[in-house]
């Protein structure tokens, strides 16, 4: 309990240093950054990305070849972020919309949230911090679900809404410190937590990452793989979150197609996401300047 009173302070105590550090000229010598960033003249980098993923596969061919959810739990999530880079650090603004349901205990409800962030990438780690604002309640998940199972042939899910509707805010910090980072291969551990004063659970993870690139010395097409293995537990999860969240060990694989430096195409599959021993597929698309935030795991890992 004690840990838990003072989490939030220290995601706090984060927030404000990384928030803050910018403003103050602290640590902005050119030698802590690995990367060139472009001068007062030029654009700003920026880029907008739409994600989406879901427990089942639409095509039911691909069913004898990958493991399929049952429909149940965090069964779909619709994702956007606009991400701009200003002092050295990548600015974010993430939109994420989730359909949750129960149908052993006869009940659903949808998310919706909206988080701040900031991204420093440094020689030996990259940082993140944010905050932001979620909701539980009625947001139209019923009826898009609905349609979607009526499209591809699904069967239907009725489901009530809980009724139970609640906001919160949300306070979060992730922390990858690099093992070996080279030109093609890099591995990293990391460590997150995600806190929660209500609508939602709150979380930590803890593991390693790696990403590899599958092709060399070709400017308009480049290709890489991603990896990330590791531990998830959900706390305050309250009794309409409990059933829907729990902890253990959680797997993902992405993989993405980078086209003219300026577009990425994603295709990723995660297992025990939540907690809950179910599989997730997702696929995003990625537009925006030649100089661009690379797409992470982690980033879809939500709520």
């Amino acid at each position: 309990m004690k840990t838990q009173r003072l989490m939030p302070l220290a995601l706090l105590t984060s927030l404000l240093f990384f928030w803050l550090a910018p403003l103050s000229g602290f640590s902005q010598n050119a030698a802590d950054y690995p990367y060139s960033t472009p001068d007062a003249a030029s654009p700003v980098p920026h880029q907008i990305t739409f994600g989406y993923w879901n427990d089942n596969l639409i095509f039911e061919f691909l069913d004898k070849f990958m493991k399929d959810g049952n429909d149940n739990y965090v069964t779909a999530s619709f994702w956007s972020q606009i991400d701009f880079e200003k002092i050295n650090r990548w600015w974010m603004i993430d939109i994420y919309y989730n359909i949750l349901t129960n149908k052993t205990d006869n009940y659903r409800f949808d998310l919706l949230a909206l988080k701040l962030s900031v991204e420093k990438d440094t020689r030996r780690a990259l940082l993140q911090a944010g905050t932001g604002i979620i909701a539980r309640g009625n947001f139209g998940g019923s009826g898009l679900q609905t349609g979607f199972h009526e499209i591809f042939g699904f069967t239907k899910v009725e489901l009530p809404y809980s009724g139970a509707n609640r906001t919160g805010l949300m306070l979060s910090v992730k922390v990858e410190p690099y093992i070996r980072r080279g030109e093609y291969l890099t591995l990293s551990s990391y460590l997150s937590s995600s806190f929660r004063t209500a609508a939602a659970p709150s979380n930590y993870r803890i593991g390693l990452n790696t990403i590899c690139k599958l092709n060399k010395n070709n400017p308009n097409f480049s290709l890489e793989a991603q990896a990330r293995a590791g531990y998830i537990r959900y706390y305050r999860r309250g009794d309409l979150l409990e059933p829907l969240f729990d902890r253990g060990v959680s797997y993902g694989i992405m993989f993405v197609a980078n086209i003219f430096q300026t577009k990425h195409f994603a295709i990723w599959m995660t297992d025990n996401q939540y907690g809950r021993h179910q599989p997730h597929y997702g696929i995003s698309f990625t537009f925006g300047s030649k100089q661009q935030r690379a797409l992470r795991l982690s980033d879809i890992t939500f709520p």
